[in-house]
């Protein structure tokens, strides 16, 4: 039974897993079709899709994945499912793309990679993770005058 529950755990830590770098024809592959498609917020399209009772908006960049964001489903939109402190981790652990997460200074609810290429935030009042490439982050912050 043990097993069962460890194999079970791996397969969706596994599924979760949509990797910063991957292109639009993988994520397909991993999630199946969009269910929406594509968002005009951030360059190169949002995709979202469903799998395993998470919903995972996807942001690429020149035919990269640069942005993910991640909650559960919920049947009422505005009143959004938070996801658990175990779903949070199992997120950041398999989209760190081979670094440790390091907690911000001074920033409970936000991670930057070892290397500094990669940026965390849980967004409480939302209940969602996003994952994001400082580049990602480079060109949604309007230049200061």
């Amino acid at each position: 039974m043990k097993a069962i529950l460890v194999l079970c755990f791996f397969l969706m830590l596994a599924s979760a897993r949509a990797q910063i770098g991957a292109t639009l024809a993988q994520c397909i592959q991993r999630y199946g079709e969009p269910v929406a498609s594509p968002g005009t917020t951030i360059p190169g399209g949002l995709y979202d899709f469903e799998k395993d009772g998470l919903h995972i908006g996807i942001g690429f960049f020149e035919g990269h994945v640069d942005y993910l964001q991640f909650s559960r489903i919920s049947p009422d939109p505005s009143e959004p499912q938070r996801l658990s402190e175990n779903e949070l981790r199992r997120l950041l652990m398999s989209n760190a793309g081979g670094h440790k997460w390091v907690i911000r200074e001074g920033f409970e609810n936000q991670w930057v990679s070892d290397d500094g290429s990669l940026y965390a935030a849980k967004l409480i009042a939302k209940g969602f993770l996003i994952i994001q490439t400082k580049e990602h982050i480079a060109r949604a912050t309007p230049p200061s005058k």
